[in-house]
């Protein structure tokens, strides 16, 4: 996590102190993991159990992943109740990285 924290502030040619950088890197970590917290307890406090739709998180994804900056899209199933989310970030093309989960939840 530090060497996030050190890039998200550093700026080339800035005339701040080392100290007044690493309590500014501090605040801005510190919102980016108040933050993370913030959208996984949102996560997980969506009613998601199979049986049930999934649409009201896939829309609070589709969201958080569009500000991100990400080409969203969805697919519903026949009902219209469940959708899957496909997004992608960075250039068109082949290559990268496939990141893959499920939104649904089986009750025991």
């Amino acid at each position: 996590m530090a060497a996030v924290c050190h890039s998200l502030l550093r700026k080339p040619g800035t005339s701040l102190t080392l100290a007044d950088q690493r309590e500014r890197e501090g605040q801005a970590c510190m919102t980016s993991v108040a933050e993370t917290v913030s959208i996984l307890a949102d996560l997980v406090a969506f009613p998601t159990v199979s049986c049930d739709g999934n649409l009201e998180l896939i829309a609070y994804a589709s969201e958080k992943l569009s500000e991100a900056g990400a080409h969203v899209s969805l697919m519903t199933d026949a009902s219209g109740h469940k959708a899957n989310l496909f997004a992608t970030l960075g250039p068109e093309g082949d290559g990268g990285i496939v990141l893959s989960g499920h939104t649904d939840v089986v009750p025991v």
